[in-house]
Order: C-alpha cells, then sequence, then structure tokens
C-alpha cells in the first residue's frame, strides 16, 4: 500500500474493504458483545516490522533488481556472520539419520568426527615411473619421470615443484641408481615462499598460489619423494626493472 493510505478502522475490517488483508472471516468478529477488531489487539513489533517489513526489504536485496541487489559474496559474508548458530544447527540437523533419540545421535556424530580429525594419515608408497633416460657409469640421467602421477621433466615447463619441506625447486636433473622413489634424486635451485598472492574470499596458500623470493639459492640435491605438489611459474614486471615470480599449483596433471 502507497505511505498515504488510510488507517484501517473496526468497520473497515468488519466490511473487508481490503480484500488482499483477508483470508477468511475471523471467529474473533463473534465475539458478543462486539469488540473493536483494530484498537483491542497491541501492534506486534516482530510481526509487523520484523518479519513483513524485514521480509520485503530481503526480498529486495536477495532477487530485486540488479542495482540493490547483493552480490554473492556479500550473501555469504552476511550469513558467515550474522547467522553462525542456525548455520551450524543446519550442519548437525543433516548428521540426523531419523528423529529418534537425536541427542545421542549428535554426540555419536562429534565422537566420530573427533577420532577421524585425530586418525594419523596412512603414508603410501610413491608409484614412479621412468619414461626417458640415459645410462652413463651405471647411473640414470632421467629426462622424463612420473611420480604419482605428476609427470616431470627437466625443461619448462614441467620441472617446477613444491617439496614437503615448503621450498620451491626448479628441476635441473634426475638421477639414481634404481627406479625407488627413495633412490632418484633431483637437482636445482631453490626459492623460499614469500607470501600470499591474496586473502579474498580465500587465501591463496590454500590452492598453492604464492609469490616467492625473486633471488633463488644454488643448486641443491633431494629426494624425489620430496615432490609434493606441481607447480607453474611466472614472472611479472609490475614495476620496471623489479620483476616478482609467482607459483600456482596444476588443477589437472
Amino acid at each position: 500500500h502507497p505511505l498515504n493510505y488510510g488507517a484501517r478502522t473496526n468497520e473497515s475490517f468488519r466490511n473487508e474493504d481490503d480484500p488482499e488483508h483477508h483470508m477468511g472471516k475471523s471467529p474473533l468478529q463473534n465475539i458478543m458483545p462486539a469488540i473493536d477488531m483494530v484498537t483491542t489487539f497491541i501492534l506486534d513489533y516482530m510481526h509487523l516490522a520484523c518479519v513483513c517489513v524485514m521480509k520485503k526489504l530481503l526480498d529486495m536485496l536477495m532477487y530485486g533488481p540488479l542495482k540493490i541487489r547483493l552480490t554473492r559474496i556479500k550473501k555469504a559474508t552476511i550469513s558467515r556472520r550474522l547467522l553462525p548458530f542456525e548455520n551450524t544447527l543446519g550442519k548437525i540437523k543433516r548428521t540426523l539419520r531419523n528423529s529418534v533419540k537425536p541427542l545421542a545421535q549428535v554426540c555419536r556424530r562429534e565422537h566420530e568426527r573427533k577420532i577421524i580429525k585425530l586418525k594419523k594419515q596412512i603414508s603410501l608408497p610413491s608409484e614412479i615411473k621412468i619414461h626417458e633416460f640415459k645410462i652413463n657409469n651405471s647411473t640414470l640421467h632421467i629426462t622424463k619421470v612420473t611420480i604419482n602421477f605428476l609427470i616431470l621433466t627437466i625443461k619448462t615447463p614441467n620441472n617446477v615443484v613444491l617439496l614437503n619441506n615448503g621450498y620451491v625447486m626448479k628441476i635441473k636433473a634426475i638421477y639414481g641408481s634404481e627406479a625407488t622413489a627413495s633412490s632418484i634424486s633431483i637437482c636445482g635451485k631453490i626459492w623460499k615462499l614469500k607470501k600470499k598472492i591474496y586473502s579474498f574470499p580465500k587465501k591463496s596458500t590454500i590452492v598453492e598460489m604464492w609469490e616467492i623470493q625473486s633471488k633463488s639459492t644454488d643448486n641443491l640435491i633431494y629426494p624425489l619423494n620430496y615432490v609434493q605438489q606441481k607447480l607453474i611459474m611466472m614472472e611479472l614486471a609490475l614495476k620496471p626493472r623489479r620483476p616478482k615470480l609467482f607459483v600456482c599449483s596444476f588443477l589437472h596433471m
């Protein structure tokens, strides 16, 4: 209704002058002696403001015109900050299998979650496959190898890896005496991780995206099973004569 719409009165209510407001005849109208159907009832702030007005406001923010509609990121931020209890309650509800003894079920699910979290990870043996190599003085000089489905070579772009000690290596040589991950070694220059590239909506470090130090160390040697992730290295000159190095992980190998 417009802001200048006339106030509802007992007579207009009983005559149902506003058909959109009425869903049928109220049984309270049968009370004798007759009561005033407007002034007798206290205005309910929760239903008038919190429910009705806020519902219309939320509908506009969620589904209204693009110029006032909230973005997906803002919706997620509001939900996370204002409704932490409701969000957690929804997660708890999804863990229940049925309506029988819900508290006992929640306790069991929480106990199971802690057990899984504390359970030690099992280290599976590395799977390697040598594709290209040369033999010199009983030493394998490898130019292409696969370890845990990661294809590594001694040339760009398949020669940058993240080691399990947190260093980035650009592989210059791969060699060993046997076709096992513990006996095969990789040699190359090492860079230290400097800082994350971005922090919103999530930290770039979650997907192994880093800015690394511009200057590398001398060539170092590590076992092949130190390889944790395959990376791609990029050099960007954001300022004249001051290039920066960045690395990011491959989503698909």
